[in-house]
């Protein structure tokens, strides 16, 4: 069915570069983190919603009782897997005052916790008690005592992108498609306005940023069965990275960078090809 292909596509397709759940020293997703301009860094794993929908949760030894009550014990606790035990410090903690950006990555470690947990429901209330994304609340320049010298918006992308995906998780595709699309047209501008001298780092953070919003694409257009869609989507993704392999071969960039592009495009290649075969269209 639809949601098998989901996982299917997602869980075990992806490479170590695109899955949070390989990449990430934690285990699980990488917290958000913020730049030290003010501005999101965009370079750590983001998560397409399903992964957290497409794996059981693993048996692990390590309980709250093994960690301190502080943010540092969530981590822990995502990085041994102890998810639920991981929600309800979160939780605990959320419970108390942090500065803004604090509160952000508990409750990101939250709803990650309960996605893990398969409970899309309270994870969407708790992803409605942030609110508006891009209110004044989560912008640096409002806490300046707390803050000095930075301004932009403090909420990660990573958070963003979760936010993007939840109504789809609850069946509402729509808000789902317009949040992603948004995202995607935001990134491909920023990405068409970098100037030639731009950091080749900072490039490649908003290449994969834009590669995390296609696969999200991709999956709502197949939990939709909007299968036409998600080849289309998948394809345009296929060809931007062969597209990027070959330029980094021509400039001469080192065998490892070219490599890892390389990786990534025989993963989408895989995933194109289980795709094409879960729609009958094999020609």
């Amino acid at each position: 069915g639809a949601r098998r292909a989901m996982r299917n596509l997602t869980a075990s397709e992806l490479s170590a570069a695109d899955n949070p759940l390989a990449a990430s020293p934690l285990g699980g997703p990488a917290p958000p983190a913020a730049s030290a301009s003010g501005g999101t860094t965009i370079g750590g794993p983001v998560d397409p919603v399903e992964l957290f929908l497409g794996h059981s949760v693993s048996p692990t030894r390590t309980t709250a009782a093994d960690v301190p009550a502080t943010e540092e014990g969530v981590r822990t606790l995502a990085d041994a897997g102890a998810w639920k035990a991981a929600g309800a410090l979160a939780k605990q903690l959320l419970d108390h005052s942090h500065p803004v950006d604090v509160l952000l990555r508990l409750r990101w470690y939250r709803i990650v916790a309960l996605l893990k947990l398969r409970d899309v429901a309270e994870a969407t209330r708790e992803m409605a008690v942030l609110g508006d994304l891009n209110g004044g609340s989560y912008r640096y320049e409002r806490y300046e005592t707390v803050y000095p010298g930075r301004s932009g918006s403090m909420v990660p992308f990573s958070l963003r992108l979760l936010h993007a995906h939840m109504p789809a998780l609850g069946g509402d595709a729509p808000p789902s498609l317009q949040r992603l699309y948004t995202l995607l047209g935001e990134t491909d501008a920023e990405l068409g306005a970098l100037a030639i001298s731009a950091p080749a780092a900072h490039r490649a953070e908003l290449v994969h940023r834009r590669r995390q919003l296609c696969l999200a694409l991709v999956n709502v257009f197949v939990s939709q069965k909007e299968h036409a869609l998600a080849v289309a989507q998948l394809a345009q993704l296929l060809e931007a990275t062969q597209k990027e392999r070959k330029q980094k071969a021509e400039a001469g960039e080192a065998p490892a960078t070219v490599h890892a592009v390389q990786a990534s495009e025989s993963k989408l290649l895989s995933m194109l090809g289980r795709l094409q075969l879960q729609v009958g269209n094999v020609a």
